[in-house]
């Protein structure tokens, strides 16, 4: 997993050699190729580091710096020279073994860079050494193993306020013949709504299974699995069970772009009768534009199928994540999306959404995660029995919060506000929900 690069960065100063004096002339030059190591030339360091190298061959200082701008050059070999006559003059330079294994990484020579690793990682260290060591060995296991598997199963209880969406009353639109004209009228009729207000728990259970296999460098299998059953109550009639398996192909390209090649296939029952089946493509995009801003774009294009009607789905999100620092992130989520009908019973619409979210991480254990979302949903055609064309909206407010209790065991609490409005009466509700969830991590 490439994206791991994001962690990678230059290790601290370690146990720093010994520097031999230098000549005034060739303190002089050395100061020099610094300050164009500083400022980022690494060609024109290289070129000063070289000269002062060919006059002062053992140097461990120069070596060093030597070492360093081959690095950043990508002259990966010539670094490990460089690095290897530092460790002649000093053989308990941390930092020089730091930088060899990293040289291994970079020339893909992984079994000696996982070795050197494991012997640095054995030495007293200060701990965001020691995590940069646990990146890097991660990494090379990513690259080197075929394989891997991992899962989440989620136990959750929920409160619904309003299951049914029912609205404070209907209005529909009754045929009429005028009985002066004779003509065919439609006459708006508002009527009470006795459809009882279901306010119901639930409980929820879903299993999230994941297999990676390397292909080759760069390019990945992903099998991902997901079963998902909410039982409600009070009214078997909102019960809800979901099938769905998603494969993809995912290619690396450099050290800034994931693209996933993706399908998507699901079954939906409600109260155990079959309801919707979906299938799609979904190829997403993810960028690394800097270590702060990870950009992300998906598109889908999905056939859904029901007994009312066969749709075709065509979205594109985007997503962006600014990282503040490392207890604090912001999040933000647009989709534009289509559903036209194919066959059967006309539903053609459009979504616009955006959502705005906030994760802030309040102690080791503790994180917060506010979130704002609205979206808009106009429809293409009037139905017969309805006075205009329908168009919703949908104001969401939520908060989540997550107690990491250990390493794989956690524990979540929900709470969301929903606003949904209409044109159209009856198809205005509001409802409160909470959620509690014990997640577990393998």
């Amino acid at each position: 997993m490439k994206i791991i690069l994001m962690f990678l960065v230059v290790f601290s100063s370690l146990y720093g050699v010994d520097y031999k004096v230098l000549e005034k002339d060739q303190l002089n030059k050395y100061d020099e190729a610094k300050i164009f190591f500083n400022n980022k030339d690494y060609q024109k360091a290289y070129e000063l580091f070289y000269k002062l190298f060919e006059n002062n061959l053992e140097n461990p200082n120069i070596n060093f710096y030597l070492g360093r701008t081959a690095y950043m050059l990508k002259e990966f070999e010539l670094a490990i020279a460089a690095y290897e006559r530092v460790l002649n003059v000093d053989e308990n330079s941390i930092r020089s073994k730091l930088e060899i294994a990293k040289c291994y990484y970079e020339l893909k020579e992984y079994k000696k860079a996982r070795r050197i690793f494991l012997e640095t990682i054995k030495t007293n260290l200060p701990v965001n050494v020691q995590q940069n060591i646990n990146l890097y060995l991660g990494a090379i296991n990513s690259k080197t193993q075929k394989n891997f598997f991992n899962g989440i199963l989620l136990l959750g209880v929920n409160y619904d306020s309003n299951v049914a969406n029912r609205a404070i009353y209907d209005e529909y639109t009754e045929i009429l013949n005028d009985p002066v004209t004779g003509q065919i009228a439609n006459v708006s009729q508002p009527i009470s709504n006795d459809t009882p207000d279901i306010a119901s728990s639930s409980h929820q259970e879903i299993l999230i299974l994941n297999h990676l296999y390397n292909i080759a460098d760069g390019m990945k299998l992903k099998n991902d699995f997901m079963f998902f059953a909410k039982t409600v109550t009070k009214s078997n009639d909102y019960n809800i069970g979901i099938i769905q398996y998603s494969p993809a192909i995912s290619y690396i390209y450099g050290s800034k772009y994931i693209i996933d090649y993706s399908f998507l296939f699901n079954k939906i029952w409600k109260d155990s009768i079959p309801l919707m089946k979906n299938y799609g493509f979904y190829p997403k995009l993810q960028y690394l534009y800097s270590p702060q801003v990870l950009l992300g774009a998906n598109l889908k294009y999905q056939k859904s199928s029901t007994d009312l009607a066969t749709t075709l789905i065509k979205a594109l999100e985007v997503n962006g994540k600014y990282i503040f620092n490392e207890d604090l992130s912001f999040l933000i989520y647009g989709q534009l999306l289509s559903e036209k009908q194919l066959s059967g019973y006309f539903i053609d619409n459009k979504i616009y959404m955006l959502a705005l979210s906030t994760s802030y991480r309040y102690s080791q254990e503790l994180t917060l995660t506010p979130k704002l979302q609205f979206y808009s949903k106009p429809y293409a055609f009037k139905e017969t029995s309805y006075t205009q064309v329908q168009k919703d909206s949908e104001f969401q407010a939520s908060l989540n919060t997550t107690y990491n209790y250990s390493k794989s065991v956690l524990v979540s609490f929900d709470y969301s506000f929903i606003k949904h409005q209409s044109n159209l009466p009856n198809f205005r509700f509001d409802k409160h929900s909470a959620t509690a969830n014990l997640i577990y991590l393998f």
